[in-house]
């Protein structure tokens, strides 16, 4: 049965992060040898944004092999995505919906849907990645559990593009717009903020509209909403704050800043499932948020218009 596979995107194509991955493991050259004392420099790296000559001098190891070393960790952390970001099945899609209702009482919701931007150098092709917020950013579309650990991820479209455009253009909407069922059993959903209004109309619930009419029951539904789908907002603030190269990464290489985003995801992941939740670690992300601007306003009525049958249901079955 096909699955749900989390993945990375460039300009012109969008590949599974695993074929990337493993053309490049593969390279010819030098067959580095990763020593057991080379791992926690490496993952210093990537935690503390430190550049990589500062740990090369520290190691007296030459550039090019150190940076080889960074690259084939890296990608071997890549190709641990299936494993470790995986979308839940069979009992593990009741369990996250039971877990998901005691959060806020939104019944049938298995996860959370948002994007994130990563700060980047400016690139050659600047102006697609050239964002609202006046800087270079990659997107980071994320879909978290109850747990705060990513269940999906898309991560690499130009950070001018808006939500809709970037969950379209991720391998989990053509997977789960050609089987709704088969991920979201018994009208199970996603929670998305009202950027997604109108998009996967069957499978992402989003609040109300804000005109000032909203009666009691609405304003109460919106809260629900804004409570549950905390998860993934405290997702991305723990891999920021634990990964500060995220905050910003300053390479030319897009493909391989793409993978190191990646490899970061898989990490958050590891570090939750071995009880280690980062908490403490936690950054307010609301500084490049995400919510991205309505295309046109005739597409936003539209998206309201579509949207408004499923979230009616939802509603309504909280009340009655």
């Amino acid at each position: 049965m096909e699955e749900v596979h989390s993945s990375s995107s460039s300009d012109d194509s969008e590949s599974s992060v695993e074929s990337g991955t493993q053309s490049e493991s593969q390279e010819s050259g030098d067959d580095v040898i990763l020593e057991e004392e080379l791992l926690f420099p490496v993952m210093n790296l990537i935690m503390n944004g430190q550049r990589l000559h500062r740990v090369h001098n520290f190691l007296e190891i030459a550039n090019a092999k150190m940076s080889r070393i960074v690259r084939r960790v890296v990608n071997w952390l890549v190709t641990l995505t299936p494993e470790v970001i995986k979308w839940p099945e069979g009992n593990q899609i009741n369990k996250e919906s039971v877990a998901f209702e005691a959060l806020s009482g939104i019944r049938g919701c298995i996860g959370a849907i948002d994007g994130s931007h990563i700060p980047i150098n400016q690139p050659e092709n600047g102006r697609p990645y050239f964002n609202r917020k006046q800087a270079y950013s990659i997107n980071l579309q994320g879909v978290v559990g109850s747990d705060l650990k990513f269940i999906n991820i898309y991560c690499g479209d130009p950070g001018s593009y808006h939500d809709v455009r970037v969950l379209r253009r991720s391998d989990m909407y053509a997977a789960v717009e050609a089987n709704i069922e088969r991920y979201f059993p018994n009208q199970t959903f996603l929670l998305g903020d009202k950027a997604y209004n109108g998009v996967g109309k069957k499978w992402i619930v989003c609040p109300f509209k804000e005109n000032g009419q909203l009666t009691d029951g609405q304003i109460d539904f919106n809260f629900r909403i804004s409570q549950t789908r905390v998860v993934v907002e405290r997702a991305f603030g723990i891999l920021k704050g634990r990964f500060r190269r995220l905050q910003k990464i300053q390479l030319q290489d897009m493909e391989f800043t793409v993978k190191i985003v990646v490899a970061c995801c898989v990490l958050h992941n590891i570090c939750m499932d071995n009880g280690d939740n980062g908490e403490e670690m936690y950054e307010d992300d609301a500084g490049m948020d995400h919510n991205g601007v309505s295309e046109d306003e005739e597409t936003e009525r539209e998206r309201v218009r579509q949207t408004t049958d499923r979230r009616e249901q939802l509603f309504r079955r909280m009340l009655y």
